[in-house]
């Protein structure tokens, strides 16, 4: 099904009173389901993103490499971005560890803002991806992939690459979707590399970033780049 006829789905459905009534956050969760048999990822709004991580994330590995975390792409942080810089100058920089997993948002600006800054480095990129990367930080991760300095490890991203679609129920329930053209939708971004999954609390910026396990293969894999560059 396109997600383009989505919204006359559902405008259908609910005249025709063949939708259940459903609020709560569990139904929310049906309803995803629901779609997901059609083929159709569905995020429920508004977004839920932890306070510690509205603004961007940036910390120091031991090789020159820099581990930053964006999470948040409902809206642009330059503050937060410039005062990661002034922590860590890019001069600095070898390399960047790029942690999207679980990242959303469906401000398409913010991922072109980051993807600008990002691509001036000139540096090589590790990018984790899960199935909650959604949004916005999915068009990031494979617009610098397309840029061909970045590498994607982890698990294909739920499937929305943007901006999406703002679907609302009768309930008053609402979901961003994909807004591609019949035939055009691009599915997730499917890593280079596949990872095992991992606990969302049991992960960097809650634990320390080599004590996560895909922040430690990124490192590795990213140190193994620099040594055969030099």
């Amino acid at each position: 099904m396109s997600p383009t006829a989505l919204p006359e789905l559902v405008r259908v459905l609910e005249e025709k009173s063949l939708l259940p009534v459903l609020s709560g956050s569990s139904d929310a969760l049906l309803i995803q389901q629901l779609l997901s048999l059609l083929g159709i990822p569905a995020v429920p709004l508004p977004l839920s993103i932890a306070a510690e991580e509205h603004s961007p994330i940036c910390l120091p590995g031991d090789a020159g490499e820099v581990f930053l975390r964006l999470a948040d792409f409902r809206q642009l942080d330059q503050e937060g971005w410039e005062n990661c810089l002034k922590l860590l100058p890019k001069e600095k920089w070898r390399g960047v560890i790029l942690d999207l997993r679980g990242s959303k948002g469906f401000q398409e600006s913010v991922a072109e803002f980051y993807q600008q800054q990002l691509l001036s480095l000139a540096l090589p990129i590790m990018i984790l991806i899960d199935g909650e990367t959604a949004g916005a930080p999915e068009l990031l991760a494979a617009n610098l992939r397309q840029g061909g300095k970045a590498l994607l490890l982890g698990q294909k991203s739920t499937g929305i690459r943007g901006a999406g679609q703002e679907i609302s129920l009768a309930t008053g329930m609402r979901f961003r979707c994909p807004a591609e053209a019949a035939g055009e939708f691009t599915g997730p971004v499917v890593p280079d590399v596949e990872l095992s999954g991992s606990d969302a609390y049991q992960r960097w910026p809650y634990v320390p970033p080599l004590s996560d396990p895909w922040c430690r293969h990124a490192a590795g894999t990213l140190t193994m780049i620099l040594t055969l560059a030099e």
